[in-house]
């Protein structure tokens, strides 16, 4: 299976590439884009299983290239990783006319994009996703940054990538963990998206050892058109772009206040979502109703999220440097139903600490009961 998407954004566009072939074939956009060299700069862990055989790939393509591995987690993603790229880059000589590969997962797409839309005042970059969250959402739409200690991903720019290659065998190689963190993304789109991809979604949230099925394919395919769509509208991020961070903002809240690292982002989102959902049964007509299928599937997702102890109080303190908020205001993503999200300011904070605590209280009975809880 091959899936060909295009994020329109005029000269600027690119493609998404959704490739389930029997080897990567990336060099094919890489001779698209004609750089005079590329820097690869790989996960370690991606390299471990995949560096050789990209490698060998990335010679079809007749560009010198040479690459860069480094061990890369949400942990690694600040400004000293950022410098250790650019040392990399300045002192092999990278020029405006290379292409720079980002090799991982959304960490890395982040990372990777930031080093090179800030080296230089910006070179040329292509994403090689490798995990279900990165396929689906962070290496799409050209948000690349890194974390400050008082928020995640505060520091960052807009640089939107080349291309995007998603070689969907790799996702073979996951642990169970980190399939179950895209399966909670995935979840996101399908509140957004509506009832077709909640019912993909929710024939994959109880199959272990998903893998690359045609099943998960068809619903990587989905949420990347979701997005290459919201993006070609409103790529800065300033109106329906937003409807992206459903889930979102409580998700941040929860990874900057247990530390960066102890969820896996898609954990976080998972948790997230179950708090946007229970504050839109709060505040929307109808909503309890029209969101009892989708609650579902959310609350079913919490049970492969391994447990952390949770501060409310912690995680409503680190919500209010997000940087959608509205002035002084949070500014949140709720539903109205399945497909139809509402941007939504100025919630009166008592109602969003019940959300959050209802949604912590069911975390707190349920979560860990399913798949090994493994730490980084």
């Amino acid at each position: 299976m091959s899936v060909r998407i295009e994020v329109d954004l005029g000269e600027r566009s690119y493609p998404i590439i959704i490739d389930g072939a029997k080897r990567p074939e990336v060099h094919r956009q890489i001779r698209a884009v004609r750089p005079d060299r590329v820097f690869a700069v790989f996960d370690a862990q991606v390299f471990a299983l995949h560096g050789r055989a990209l490698i060998d790939d990335l010679k079809k393509s007749g560009e010198p290239a040479c690459s860069l591995t480094l061990p890369i987690d949400e942990r690694a993603k600040n400004r000293s990783t950022v410098n250790e790229i650019h040392d990399w880059l300045l002192a092999e000589g990278v020029s405006r006319s290379d292409l720079i590969l980002a090799v991982g997962g959304g960490v890395t797409t982040d990372l990777i994009g930031y080093a090179a839309a800030t080296v230089l005042r910006g070179v040329s970059w292509g994403a090689i996703p490798t995990t279900l969250v990165g396929m689906i959402d962070a290496a799409i739409g050209g948000k690349t940054g890194i974390n400050h200690p008082l928020a995640k991903n505060a520091i960052g720019v807009f640089w939107q990538p080349q291309f995007v290659y998603s070689y969907t065998p790799y996702l073979n190689t996951l642990d169970e963990r980190q399939v179950y963190a895209g399966i909670g993304e995935l979840i996101k789109y399908a509140g957004l998206a509506g009832e077709s991809l909640i019912a993909m979604t929710s024939e994959l949230v109880d199959v272990a050892g998903i893998g690359s099925g045609r099943k998960l394919e068809k619903a990587i395919a989905v949420a990347a058109a979701y997005k290459a769509a919201l993006v070609s509208e409103d790529e800065r991020d300033v109106g329906i772009r937003q409807f992206l961070n459903l889930g979102h903002t409580f998700a941040h809240g929860l990874e900057q206040s247990l530390g960066y690292g102890k969820l896996l982002h898609g954990e976080a989102v998972s948790v997230g979502l179950l708090a946007a959902v229970y504050l839109s049964e709060m505040t929307i007509a109808g909503a309890r109703t029209n969101l009892a299928g989708y609650r579902q599937v959310v609350e079913e997702n919490i049970a492969r999220v391994p447990r952390r102890t949770i501060e409310v109080d912690r995680v409503l303190k680190a919500m209010e440097f997000d940087k959608k908020r509205a002035g002084r205001s949070i500014r949140l993503i709720l539903l109205k139903r399945p497909g139809r999200p509402v941007i939504r300011s100025g919630i009166d904070s008592q109602r969003i600490r019940q959300a959050l605590e209802r949604a912590v209280q069911f975390y707190r009975e349920n979560g860990g009961k399913r798949g090994a809880d493994s730490h980084h």
